[in-house]
């Protein structure tokens, strides 16, 4: 007979006992009447970083007839999304594998994140004073961006951010996802003016994921970032409707993320929205860094072509590249674009 089951709580005290309550270990379930597989899901909770593999305890245990065989597999959304790997590929569990006397045939998932997620943002709002926007981010936490008109004053009344002045209300926000597979992910949405509406609606859309997105800033005398801050939250597919009326009931309390930045600390914002029943999985700082180099330059020259890099050569005698994200500057001499000319003509 094919069943899954709890493991025994003798099992549970060797295994688990440390880690999660027996009461967390949930029996797998199909997500929808016509679903391929059944889903297990993690008793424990956990932080993959990119690279790191882990092997996860199920809790369940599965019985079947003696010439069957389950196979483990990752969901298709996993990998496409997340880059989330089984490291075994396929996991096979045997019919004997059930009730072995070692560990009465508990399964164990070992899974790794093979992501090295690069983020493009453009936001073009058509009509915005600060131009077109563009930011670059990775999953190690490390961002850069620019804007076409950093000198525009962009501030309001209260010391924020004059959203529809600044960004504009009647262009795109373009997001662009490198999970380093064979093909990059790219969506629109239209862009009013309003950074957090139009992320809420891209989460909804692009990635039918319910989501409300908070987005603060406050802007100093001097048209620099005082503070600034943000916070995503993101329904579970099996969200309970307690859980929804509770988040609307916050949501609705708490309307002006800029006051909250100002007031408090995000601990504290934490505990605002949550009280104390939440878990903090992972902290990691955010930092400024452009990858740009000389030699990432002498490639895009390359781009130019043999006619005008040979009208520079011969003009100029010398080319300055700056880079928009961090102003750095590259002099090529015309002994150096001569080098890159050769190349060119081979």
């Amino acid at each position: 007979m094919r069943k899954f089951e709890l493991i025994s709580k003798e099992q549970y005290e060797k295994d688990l006992k440390d880690i999660c309550e027996y009461s967390d270990i949930e029996i797998p379930t199909r997500s929808t009447k016509h679903s391929a597989g059944y889903d297990f899901k993690s008793p424990i909770s956990f932080t993959l970083n990119p690279g790191d593999s882990k092997k996860v305890p199920t809790g369940i245990k599965a019985s079947m007839n003696e010439d069957e065989f389950l196979a483990i597999l990752v969901r298709s959304s996993m990998g496409f999304k997340y880059n989330i790997r089984l490291c075994n590929q396929v996991g096979i569990v045997d019919s004997d594998y059930y009730n072995n006397p070692d560990n009465e045939g508990h399964i164990f998932i070992k899974i790794q994140n093979e992501g090295k997620e690069a983020l493009t943002i453009k936001i073009n709002g058509g009509n915005g004073q600060v131009g077109n926007i563009i930011v670059d981010a990775n999953s190690k936490g490390e961002a850069r961006g620019y804007v076409d008109n950093p000198s525009v004053s962009i501030v309001n009344n209260s010391g924020g951010m004059n959203d529809y002045y600044a960004i504009g209300t009647e262009g795109m926000i373009d997001v662009i996802k490198d999970l380093k597979l064979k093909d990059i992910f790219t969506s629109s949405v239209t862009c009013t003016g309003d950074l957090a509406s139009d992320f809420t609606y891209y989460f909804y859309e692009s990635e039918q994921t319910n989501s409300v997105v908070y987005l603060g800033i406050l802007i100093d005398v001097d048209n620099t970032c005082k503070l600034s801050g943000g916070m995503i939250i993101q329904l579970l597919p099996n969200a309970s409707e307690n859980t929804i009326c509770y988040l609307e009931n916050v949501i609705s309390k708490y309307t002006s993320f800029n006051d909250l930045l100002e007031k408090y600390s995000l601990d504290e914002i934490l505990k605002l929205f949550f009280n104390d029943d939440y878990e903090v999985l992972e902290t990691k700082e955010v930092s400024f860094k452009c990858p740009c180099s000389k030699h990432n330059f002498s490639k895009a020259l390359i781009t130019l072509g043999e006619k005008d890099l040979q009208e520079i050569i011969e003009e100029d005698h010398k080319i300055e590249a700056v880079c928009h994200y961090c102003g750095e500057k590259y002099l090529f001499n015309e002994d150096e674009l001569k080098v890159i000319l050769n190349k060119i003509k081979k």
